[in-house]
């Protein structure tokens, strides 16, 4: 269920971040055509004032000057960011911000279809004598500050820079299941006289490790994936500037790779064993997920406004 809601989230994004670069495309032509007959249309006093904008861009005049600027953005993994840049060269610019995304979906099935080990399936609906009902809900939250350099090496195309830097947060997938008599309606905790005799499964894996799953007191089952570690590296490439240093505004297009780090699980549910290891029983998807899941590719389309 966490591969579900992971592979939607990221359909909706790409899918929003297609027509941030449409546009991003368009606005560059736009700007660039409008500039180049500004300049031939321009008398000598005009001409000559572009000209110094444009030796600006070369590192003289205010371009040696320190810039500030603010800037929001929309990227895969990050959601929507704001940021503050600092540009203390006209090559050297450091920046923080901080990105945000939630979703949430929620459904209802059965627990004999909700892909749990079989023993486990088996186990609960002997005890319950009956096939429980799992009101699910999934939610994804992605809460990241992060601490980047944006180098530009060439000044004949100034706009293309190497970024690198760290993401410092949490990208969690969570997925809650209330478990409820189909007849009532009502949750299991009501079958029992105290909480203590809800059901729980005990079972083997196939290399003899022991695990016993049993639901919380409200009837309730937890399973939380977390992409790997709280500081993640960051390496890319991208045009645009996070410091304008000709004119006030640059759009921005930024393409690159974070390290998470190995994918972590956790449950409430899980009072003896490992629940890393208990998801790969009878799931043989899962350590492919886990191994990809470390490098996650990133994608990112702002704008930045130069404020001093």
């Amino acid at each position: 269920m966490v591969q579900t809601f992971l592979s939607t989230v990221m359909y909706n994004r790409y899918k929003t971040l297609f027509l941030f670069l449409l546009l991003y495309s368009l606005c560059s032509l736009s700007l660039s055509a409008n500039s180049r007959d500004l300049y031939l249309s321009s008398p000598v006093g005009e001409s000559d004032e572009i000209q110094g904008a444009d030796l600006s861009m070369d590192g003289t005049d205010r371009m040696d000057k320190i810039r500030y600027a603010l800037g929001t953005h929309i990227a895969v993994w990050g959601g929507v960011g704001i940021e503050g840049a600092v540009g203390f060269t006209p090559k050297l610019t450091a920046r923080l911000g901080y990105n945000f995304f939630s979703w949430s979906v929620s459904r209802d099935k059965s627990l004999s279809s909700f892909g749990l080990p079989k023993d486990v399936s088996n186990s609960v609906q002997e005890s319950l004598g009956y096939d429980p009902q799992a009101a699910l809900k999934g939610s994804v939250l992605s809460s990241m500050g992060y601490a980047l350099v944006d180098y530009h090496p060439f000044s004949s195309f100034r706009m293309f820079h190497v970024s690198a830097g760290a993401y410092f947060g949490k990208i969690s997938v969570s997925a809650k299941a209330l478990l409820n008599n189909p007849t009532s309606g009502k949750s299991i905790v009501y079958d029992w006289d105290s909480p203590d005799d809800l059901p729980q499964s005990s079972f083997k894996d196939t290399d003899g490790n022991q695990y016993t799953i049993r639901p919380t007191d409200e009837g309730e089952l937890h399973l939380t994936s977390i992409f790997g570690n709280a500081i993640k590296p960051y390496v890319g490439v991208g045009l645009g500037y996070s410091a304008p240093d000709s004119g006030r505004v640059s759009f921005r297009l930024g393409v690159g790779v974070l390290y998470s780090g190995m994918l972590r699980f956790e449950s409430p549910n899980v009072v003896e064993g490992d629940v890393n290891k208990l998801v790969l029983v009878e799931q043989d998807y899962v350590p492919t997920v886990v191994q990809w899941t470390q490098w996650l590719p990133s994608l990112s389309l702002g704008l930045s406004v130069r404020i001093l």
